[in-house]
């Protein structure tokens, strides 16, 4: 900004402005206008920009309330938000407030999902399409080798590389990603509440919301009980190699996680990859015999192999 300012070149920049974005593919209907609103807020308030591309494509024949946002604030950037969410919300009439608090609750949740975490996490709908498998939970992030991609990359996730990570990364991923499925769960509640009061021409936009969202919900459930998965078998597994007694309450969360897990599944749309036994198979076997179990599933070290002490 500084230098194209400094000679006088026209900066355009590059945001997401719809409901659709290469982050949730293929996805198209996570409305957060929210985040819309601020994103645009924060470029104009540069006060050098002269104008703003949409990174991955709009649909104009949706009911697409980012979309609306985008177009609304461009007509007045001054507008305040509290003003400019009203207006949108004033279509849905009577349940325009509950419409709001869910657009407000996706909002959160996507601010809350660990997206900081690595740049692979993008088209997330796309890379986990389906329930997770039985190897331990682990994140990538290498990047293109070139130095702009390094040191961009680098300045925004925290990973850059396919390294060890340590436990802790994983449990603070997993939180987050709690977090934020809870609050795509209570999103998911507001329209479903709000659809019996809006107008008979915009349930079907409802619908839409919920199913992609659901799914998205979904897939974050997904990679948070993997996550959580894996990180309870470890600490049992490390603990049985150094011959040491295991809290019988860690092999009842392992049991409960798979539970919760297979339930989970279970609201997945695409059918479920056959190779992969499902979490209520592996519940199963895992009730037989824990042990053997942990010692054959979901096996990392974390670079801490010959670390035997809790």
């Amino acid at each position: 900004v500084t230098f194209a300012r400094d000679k006088q070149i026209p900066l355009i920049t590059e945001l997401f402005l719809s409901s659709a974005s290469e982050e949730v593919q293929p996805f198209q209907n996570i409305v957060a206008p929210r985040l819309v609103y601020h994103q645009l807020k924060i470029i104009h308030s540069i006060g050098t920009v002269s104008g703003v591309k949409e990174y991955f494509g709009l649909r104009p024949d949706k009911n697409d309330p980012n979309l609306k946002m985008a177009g609304m604030f461009f007509q007045n950037p001054e507008i305040e938000f509290t003003a400019a969410i009203n207006r949108l919300a004033a279509e849905y009439l009577t349940a325009g407030k509950k419409v709001i608090t869910g657009w407000e609750e996706v909002a959160r949740g996507m601010e809350l999902f660990p997206w900081d975490t690595t740049w692979l996490l993008r088209n997330i709908g796309n890379r986990y399409p389906h329930p997770h498998g039985w190897q331990a939970f682990q994140l990538g992030g290498q990047v293109a080798t070139s130095p702009s991609w390094k040191s961009t990359r680098k300045a925004i996730f925290m990973t850059t590389e396919n390294e060890i990570l340590h436990p802790w990364f994983y449990e603070d991923f997993a939180l987050k990603t709690e977090l934020a499925a809870d609050r795509l769960c209570t999103a998911l509640g507001c329209f479903q509440e709000a659809i019996n009061s809006v107008p008979e021409n915009y349930v079907s936009s409802l619908n839409e919301w919920m199913i992609d969202i659901n799914q998205l919900k979904t897939i974050f459930r997904d990679l948070q009980f993997h996550t959580q998965e894996t990180l309870i078998a470890y600490n049992i597994r490390r603990l049985l190699l150094a011959d040491k007694t295991i809290p019988p309450e860690w092999y009842d969360k392992l049991a409960k996680l798979l539970a919760l897990d297979s339930e989970n599944a279970g609201q997945f749309n695409a059918g479920l990859n056959p190779n992969i036994p499902s979490a209520g198979a592996m519940l199963n076997e895992y009730t037989n015999n824990p042990e053997l179990w942990v010692r054959k599933y979901l096996l990392t070290d974390f670079g801490y192999a010959t670390r035997t002490t809790s």
